[in-house]
């Protein structure tokens, strides 16, 4: 047999044992979104660095090519311009004239 104050406890406690479970649901539902949230962190981050992994691997040799044709139209073997010195005498004279 419950007294008054027994069924006044009781209440308060099935009150708080409710409250209890929504505090967990929406615990477990912040818990689900911040994984989520780092989920799509590391795959905008693996998005971001193929490209950078792709250039790394695929750029050296299409420069090497694209090197290669710039010193066959320029004529030179060392990337620059073939300047014999007696142009470049001439071209001095020049400018001093």
């Amino acid at each position: 047999m419950r007294t008054e104050p027994q069924d006044e406890l009781h209440a308060k406690l099935d009150q708080n044992l409710e409250i209890s479970k929504k505090i967990l649901e929406s615990a477990e539902k912040t818990r689900k979104y911040i994984l989520m949230q780092s989920i799509g962190s590391w795959i905008r981050t693996i998005l971001w660095l193929i490209p950078f992994a792709l250039a790394a691997i695929f750029l050296p040799p299409l420069m090497g090519k694209i090197n290669a044709l710039y010193q066959s139209i320029l004529g030179s073997e060392a990337g620059g311009i073939r300047v014999n010195l007696e142009d470049l005498k001439q071209i001095v004279n020049l400018q001093t004239k």
